[in-house]
């Protein structure tokens, strides 16, 4: 059986009750001009589509669904034929897991229910979930990869044991008391919960292997003579969220919780960055929840990311390449670089005879460095550098250091984010707040006219950071993919070393999924 040919979602049907008779409601798909139909046992009385069927007459009497939940049940996300490897966006997966934790108001612990594989992405929810009035959520962000291995394919999930670890501590800062609850009768530990989290994430790729592939969405031939290791490779995007279901009114914790898994396949993120340098609004606070993967962490970015839209939308007039940022570069109050709204960042330099990795401190280093996330590509990044000998130093970057450089300098200095979605994504310049731009080492030839920038590549000489951001940027991508034979030929005598690193810390999840 062919990867093709696995699950398959279909419609489903719902009973009801209109004045004693029973009639069922079937659902081709969600989308307003889907075909609908009423059953009366297994005489059908009425087809039609999900849009005729908002205002129907019942035995004489009008029945519709208020314009606001008709509005509201309108929010659809993009079918899959929608899907390209140039963007990166929410599309329509057939199913998501889900599970949900009831507190015992008596005695103060929780109850696991599920999870299961639930169809869609829409959720019924009270108004007054503490969620949405407290901001008691959490979330985190994965990939899978979906890779060929000889006639069958292979799903490669890369450090999800540490996201889950990751999950667990944040929620338990923003008040969910996951150390509070049984999973099947036994208390829930972290442990278990990376047990849970990885459970379900595999049942959300599972439940939507059927539909998943096709639509220009298929597994990676890392073979390919064609295959690109200077570009983030395609794949499912995870999305596990954790956040409040249950009705509060007075500021305190809420007494049910829901756990959801939703994936979707996504193409590359971005990359060749211009950031904008913020110096008045910091993204977090010491003593706060800049450490922890909280929602509430990037509602007051939202401003500041919709006036990069806009300045990429409608560019001001004479603006050159330098002007449409593609981020924002957070230094605190004492010029110290942080971090970007949702990504780590690095320096790297030749000093004398050593190449230089360097980024600011993290909660992992210090519990005190409590305004950045600690990113877990950022983790491996680093572990990745001190295998290939690099100078690593997690230490304070100050932004004058960059800014002070002499532009030959500053041309040989190679200057990158982490993330998730773009796993390491180069930036090539800084912009100041009257326009000012700082120019850093350009990976890789640029042709994109949507953002003015026609570039060619820094020369890659023998020994520069340059060459060995290349080597960085390629060895992690081929040991998320299982390339070995390729991590050999780039990463040389290290090879066996990372390799070995990699497997007794379990950064890889697989399984065959035909």
């Amino acid at each position: 059986m062919k990867y093709k040919d696995l699950i398959k979602p279909s419609g489903s049907s719902m009973p009801i009750q209109v004045e004693g008779r029973a009639i069922s409601l079937s659902l081709a798909a969600p989308e307003g001009g889907a075909a609908l139909s009423l059953h009366d046992g297994d005489r059908e009385i009425w087809s039609g589509t999900v849009q005729d069927a908002l205002r129907l007459r019942i035995d004489g009497a009008e029945w519709a669904i208020p314009e606001p939940l008709t509005d509201l049940l309108s929010i659809q996300l993009p079918d899959l034929d929608k899907y390209t490897t140039e963007a990166f966006n929410p599309l329509a997966t057939g199913f998501m897991s889900l599970a949900t934790l009831r507190i015992d108001k008596a005695s103060g612990r929780g109850r696991w229910i599920g999870p299961s594989a639930v169809s869609g992405q829409m959720l019924p929810m009270n108004i007054m979930a503490g969620t949405i009035h407290y901001a008691q959520s959490v979330f985190e962000g994965s990939k899978v990869f979906f890779c060929r291995a000889g006639e069958g394919v292979q799903a490669r999930m890369f450090r999800p044991r540490r996201n889950a670890a990751r999950m667990w501590r944040s929620a338990l800062q923003m008040g969910i008391p996951l150390d509070l609850s049984d999973l099947d009768g036994t208390a829930l530990t972290a442990e278990r919960f990376e047990d849970l989290y990885l459970g379900m994430v595999r049942q959300a790729v599972h439940a939507n292997l059927g539909a998943l592939f096709g639509h220009g969405f298929e597994p990676l031939d890392t073979s390919s003579p064609d295959f690109k290791w200077n570009e983030t490779p395609p794949s499912v995007y995870v999305r596990p969220v954790l956040f409040a279901t249950g009705p509060v009114l007075g500021v305190k914790p809420a007494d049910h919780y829901t756990l959801g898994v939703y994936i979707t396949p996504v193409g590359k993120y971005r990359a060749d960055l211009v950031l904008r340098i913020e110096r008045d609004h910091p993204r977090a606070f010491k003593g706060g929840t800049g450490a922890a993967k909280a929602s509430c962490n990037y509602a007051p970015t939202l401003p500041m990311m919709k006036a990069l839209k806009a300045n990429k939308s409608h560019p001001p007039a004479g603006a050159v390449w330098t002007d449409l940022y593609d981020d924002i570069l957070f230094v605190d109050a004492d010029g110290l670089i942080e971090e970007m709204g949702g990504a780590n960042f690095f320096v790297m330099r030749q000093e004398g005879d050593r190449i230089s990795l360097r980024s600011p401190v993290s909660f992992d280093e210090d519990p005190t460095a409590d305004t950045i996330l600690p990113g877990i590509t950022r983790s491996s990044v680093l572990a990745l550098g001190r295998l290939l000998g690099l100078d690593v130093r997690v230490e304070d970057v100050a932004l004058n250091e960059l800014l002070e450089l002499a532009p030959q300098d500053a041309r040989r200095t190679v200057v990158f984010t982490t993330g998730t979605a773009a796993g390491i994504a180069p930036v090539i310049a800084l912009l100041g707040p009257k326009r000012e731009t700082w120019r850093f080492a350009v990976w890789d030839d640029i042709d994109d006219p949507s953002r003015l920038r026609k570039l060619d590549a820094d020369p890659v000489e023998t020994s520069s950071a340059l060459e060995a951001a290349h080597q960085l940027r390629s060895v992690l991508f081929r040991v998320q993919l299982g390339d070995v034979a390729g991590l050999r030929e780039v990463a040389g005598a290290r090879a066996d070393a990372i390799l070995a690193y990699a497997d007794e810390q379990g950064w890889l999840e697989t399984f065959a999924i035909s």
